[in-house]
């Protein structure tokens, strides 16, 4: 028999080899033949493994612009004139196209999706996967 407290919502401690249960508090659990409760593993040895952290999604965390900028040479060969070239090409309205300018020069933070990159990247010879995995390694940049 196994007991797990939940404290909060989460899984705060985990007892093993309950033989009275007349004295459990309200806030355990009894778990029976269960492998994963709370996101914990039950490694069937007396142990239990915490849930891995979830991955980090380049598409949640923003780059600054020291990374942005390394990322854009790095990865891409790419500079900010080359850009503004595409940016000049890829936009025929006027307006949209000066505020795409400066968002891309000007911004404090660049978020993954931004639909300026669905515009850039095909035309700078990139892919999407590629912009991810650049941009995961852009945030190791300090």
């Amino acid at each position: 028999m196994k007991r797990v407290y939940v404290k909060n919502g989460m899984v705060d401690s985990i007892e093993l080899n309950i033989k009275d249960e007349s004295d459990k508090p309200n806030s355990y659990v009894v778990v029976d033949d269960l492998e994963v409760f709370g996101g914990y593993t039950d490694n069937e040895n007396g142990t239990f493994s915490a849930p891995a952290p979830d991955p980090i999604n380049p598409l949640d965390e923003p780059l600054n612009q020291v990374q942005f900028f390394t990322l854009l040479e790095f990865a891409f060969g790419k500079n900010e004139q080359d850009v503004v070239a595409v940016i000049e090409s890829a936009i025929s309205d006027p307006m949209q196209r000066i505020a795409a300018k400066n968002k891309f020069l000007k911004s404090v933070s660049y978020h993954r999706n931004n639909e300026l990159f669905s515009i850039l990247a095909p035309a700078l010879g990139i892919t999407n996967e590629q912009i991810d995995a650049a941009w995961a390694q852009a945030l190791t940049i300090e």
